[in-house]
């Protein structure tokens, strides 16, 4: 069930309804769905819950660490999301281009559900320390990197409200100061590290009771 629902998910960006809703990739917009961490989660969940039915059917061995990412890259996407459309929608929403509320609720909110149950109903994960930390570390620093380096100079859209810093794909980005980005880009990675080891701890500790 996970995978089909990340199937058509992914399948959904790549089919007409986007386009048929005016949500096509703005021209001045480059890396296309790639810009946003929403698309990123999506593939590695679609990833594991893939590998996670292979593995059922003994055609391959997931690893656990690709289980680990998805739960922790698909908690900070909800989390992060979630905050910020609280505090102000067109904090990550660009005016005239929002998605359908079911593919909202599924990439944003469902899909991280899912991956929850997965991982630690059926394949396993936090079960390899060393490789959890270092690939979490290395999709943080990639993306952050692929945002900074790549998208914004490479990009003229979106734009602050005074049409003076544009680029990056989160409207807020294009807001704060390089000083708050930074700071932004610390926490993240501190909250993304303290989230794991204490889900680490935790699922740790409730599979002990079990045995």
């Amino acid at each position: 069930m996970a995978f089909s629902l990340n199937l058509l998910a992914w399948s959904w960006f790549f089919s007409d309804g986007p386009h048929n809703l005016g949500l096509d990739p703005h021209p001045d917009s480059w890396g296309g769905r790639w810009r946003f961490l929403t698309f990123w989660g999506l593939n590695v969940n679609l990833i594991m819950t893939g590998g996670a039915l292979l593995s059922e059917f003994k055609i391959v061995k997931l690893p656990t660490w690709i289980c680990t990412h998805a739960v922790i890259h698909s908690t900070v996407v909800m989390i992060l999301y979630w905050s910020l459309v609280a505090i102000d929608p067109l904090l990550v929403r660009v005016p005239g281009r929002y998605l359908p509320w079911y593919i909202e609720y599924q990439v944003h909110l469902l899909t991280g559900f899912l991956c929850y149950i997965e991982a630690f109903k059926y394949t396993g994960a936090f079960k390899e320390l060393k490789k959890d930390l270092l690939m979490i570390n290395f999709m943080n620093v990639t993306y952050i990197s692929w945002v900074e380096f790549v998208i914004f100079p490479m990009s003229g859209h979106p734009c602050n409200k005074a049409g003076t810093v544009c680029g990056f794909p989160y409207p807020f980005l294009n807001e704060i100061p390089t000083s708050e980005r930074i700071g932004l880009y610390v926490f993240s990675t501190v909250f993304v590290f303290m989230f794991y080891f204490f889900v680490r701890k935790t699922i740790l500790h409730f599979k002990n009771k079990k045995l």
